[in-house]
């Protein structure tokens, strides 16, 4: 499944992998919490997704490092800058299913990281 990764320092990456829980925790680098992001803040203005961004659940408690990029991807959702911020690595998939399974991430997520330039292996 097509899912795409932010860690908080490194290139964001679209992989394709078998995603299950131990897959999810060890990408986070531990407990995991969700956040439903159903619109991104572009420079063109709000554009709605519909995406799972999948953090570590602890992450403020156990001091991990602000992730910038996640932070202003879920800005909306979470009041960012203002209001919250995302600690640690995320990973980000499409909604959940209708049996609650994961899905791929959508193209339109793909999108809006591509024009913000964080897939650096498709940097010009």
């Amino acid at each position: 499944m097509k899912v795409l990764r932010i860690p908080v320092a490194g290139p964001v990456e679209i992989v394709d992998v078998h995603v299950d829980l131990a897959w999810l925790q060890a990408q986070v680098g531990g407990l995991i919490e969700r956040i439903h992001v159903e619109a991104v803040l572009t420079d063109s203005g709000r554009r709605e997704v519909d995406a799972t961004v999948w953090l570590n659940e602890e992450g403020k408690i156990i001091r991990l490092p602000i992730n910038p990029r996640a932070t202003d991807f879920c800005a909306l959702t979470i009041g960012g800058w203002i209001f919250d911020v995302i600690c640690g690595d995320v990973v980000i998939v499409g909604p959940p299913g209708p049996e609650g399974e994961e899905t791929p991430v959508q193209d339109a997520v793909i999108d809006i990281v591509r024009a913000w330039g964080w897939l650096e292996s498709e940097a010009a």
